[in-house]
């Protein structure tokens, strides 16, 4: 049964009575895996291991304990579309693993894995045709897992160098907790792609891999060994690391006895100890919910559970299991129970109406009423946002956020309009026509978000329309609606989001809106908001009132997560970055409107 095998590589050092025990990562929780393989390349010089490289690491990480999904000579299409069913299958505990073995691109300081069908002229259209390294790490972050380990074969020659894009690959700058990056050789650097059945890296990597006993460092650091050995110390491996805590890939235990204590008899000799062993204990599970539905369990699909009735898991490994109950025009209902060695668990599960879901605390509205005005130019509805202090940042109590602390007070001291909707294909067009300009490609009906879009297209339109892109601090303020939560609403009655679009935008308007009559402030599409991005220094200390931003920099911000990515970028005080010249199938956009 996919998701309820547990994982079983538990190592134990016994160093002595009063040695601290490091915490186990991933205890008892699932390992989930994405191996990807591209060497068919229609563009790019065509190589010899990457998919063998990633037929042997799929095979090395299955009897490790790992749910693998292998993936080999993917486009880009199909690459975003395994990223976000790998992103799915990842529950809060989880262990994840992402591995890729391909042409691998830096670009303007980042790195872009590249989809067998990628055509591009020159460094700007490969970034924009291929898949960005650090979007999936960090959306990996994102789902809560509470080890990522990303693996990048991906080091060889940059065709698209020169013109300031370096060689190899960049050292990613990850802020995530539990957190391991491998790269095949150090940044800048290139790495062989072997000339046997496997690629230099990978088959020194598979070697320690099978090694019993072993830690996640001490894996790649025995690999990092052999691979500059074989070498003559050109190919230089490199990680990077935030983890605390062990985990081990191969599940044999590596016993070490204390030292004997000295006593005045020497004793007698005894016969060496046997060779320990691992054997799980079981217990039972018994699931119902009043309203029945879909049921799942540590994320795999089990059918349709009868209002009321009970179905019976005999024979589940001891510790804690997710139940999940999903159906339609509820609210979706999750429980973790922990199930005993030798003994039967219990979990019913209560179902909400979505009609009856009781509403968060809201401020009240000066006038009492949402106050909305048409924009003659773009035929829009925008939304009256009165001033007001609220706190920015990460919401009390919100577990899923990592990095949007500290919070702090922010005033809005002049009330604005705010478009009531995400910026419309329809709309869009209208500027089109009168811009004379090009609407960017991709797009689905009229009534969705447009999306595809940069900032500097979205900018334009905001002028055209006689407004401007919000700023960060109005953009959250907005979307709270005077609520200090992390959203809105129930999330699936308020965003469209990667476990509830279908892979899709949905038309506006069709989940329910916020205090202020907004609508699609969180999910369906990412948002552009004016300020430049930074983390560091402007964000944690920003003026008390009407921060704009830093004066410069090298990414925009984006706002409220989108359809493609998992739950936990649907928040109010959720924030992205990219180029302001990058375009995605997640992007769009909102203007304020003074």
């Amino acid at each position: 049964m996919r998701g309820l095998i547990l994982a079983l590589a538990i190592g134990i050092a016994v160093c002595g009575a009063s040695a601290p025990q490091q915490r186990q990562l991933g205890e008892g929780r699932k390992r989930v895996a994405l191996v990807i393989g591209n060497d068919a390349y229609t563009s790019l010089p065509v190589l010899s291991n990457a998919v063998s490289d990633a037929r042997a690491m799929s095979a090395a990480l299955g009897k490790s304990g790992f749910q693998v999904t292998l993936v080999e000579n993917a486009g880009r299409e199909r690459l975003e579309t395994e990223v976000q069913k790998f992103l799915d299958k990842l529950d809060r505990g989880d262990v994840a693993l992402f591995y890729y073995s391909g042409h691998g691109l830096q670009l303007r300081g980042e790195n872009y894995l590249a989809p067998v069908d990628l055509a591009a002229r020159d460094g700007v259209q490969a970034r924009t045709r291929s898949v960005n390294a650090l979007e999936v790490l960090e959306r990996m972050e994102l789902a809560g897992a509470d080890l990522q380990i990303v693996i990048l074969d991906a080091c060889r020659n940059n065709p698209y160098g020169g013109r300031g894009e370096g060689q190899g690959l960049a050292p990613m700058k990850s802020t995530g907790k539990g957190t391991f990056i491998a790269y095949a050789t150090a940044p800048g650097r290139t790495a062989s792609d072997g000339v046997g059945k496997n690629g230099l890296y990978t088959e020194q990597l598979l070697g320690a891999l099978q090694k019993p006993g072993l830690t996640l460092e001490e894996v790649f650091k025995q690999a990092a060994e052999a691979v500059m050995k074989a070498s003559g110390g050109n190919q230089i491996p490199w990680t990077s690391s935030s983890v605390s805590g062990n985990f081990y890939f191969n599940g044999t235990f590596n016993l070490q006895m204390p030292a004997p204590v000295a006593g005045p008899a020497a004793p007698a000799k005894q016969d060496p100890l046997p060779a320990p062993t691992l054997e799980l204990r079981y217990g039972s599970l018994a699931v119902s919910s009043d309203q029945g539905g879909t049921l799942s369990v540590d994320g795999t699909a089990f059918g349709e559970l009868q209002p009321f009735a009970v179905m019976n898991f005999p024979k589940l490994p001891a510790g804690p299991h997710w139940v999940r109950v999903e159906k339609p025009g509820f609210q979706p209902a999750e429980q973790q129970v922990m199930v005993m060695p030798d003994q039967r668990a219990a979990a019913d599960l209560k179902l909400v109406s979505l009609g009856t879901v009781p509403s968060l605390p809201t401020q009240q509205i000066p006038g009492g009423a949402v106050q909305t005005r048409l924009n003659p130019k773009d035929g829009q509805r925008y939304v009256w946002i009165p001033p007001g202090t609220f706190q920015m940042g990460c919401s009390p109590g919100d577990s899923e956020c990592s990095r949007e602390s500290p919070a702090h007070a922010v005033t809005v001291s002049r009330g604005f309009w705010l478009g009531q909707t995400e910026v419309t294909v329809a709309a869009f067009q209208a500027f089109s026509r009168s811009a004379g300009s090009v609407v960017p490609s991709g797009q689905k009906a009229e009534g969705h978000p447009l999306v595809n879009v940069t900032w500097d297209e979205a900018a334009s339109y905001c002028r055209w329309i006689g407004g401007r892109l919000p700023t960060e601090a109005e953009w959250e303020y907005a979307a709270r609606g005077g609520v200090n939560e992390p959203r809105y609403g129930v999330l699936d009655a308020v965003a469209w989001h990667g476990r509830n679009s279908g892979v899709s935008t949905h038309e506006v308007a069709k989940k329910q809106p916020n205090v202020y009559g907004l609508y699609d402030m969180l999910g369906n599409v990412w948002e552009w908001v004016t300020d430049w991005y930074d983390d560091a220094t402007y964000y944690k200390n920003s003026p008390a009132s009407d921060p704009s931003g830093p004066l410069s920099g090298s990414f925009r911000v984006l706002r409220g997560g989108s359809w493609y990515d998992v739950p936990s970028g649907a928040r109010a005080s959720s924030r992205y970055r990219d180029q302001p010249s990058n375009r995605y199938n997640s992007y769009g956009f909102r203007c304020a409107w003074e």
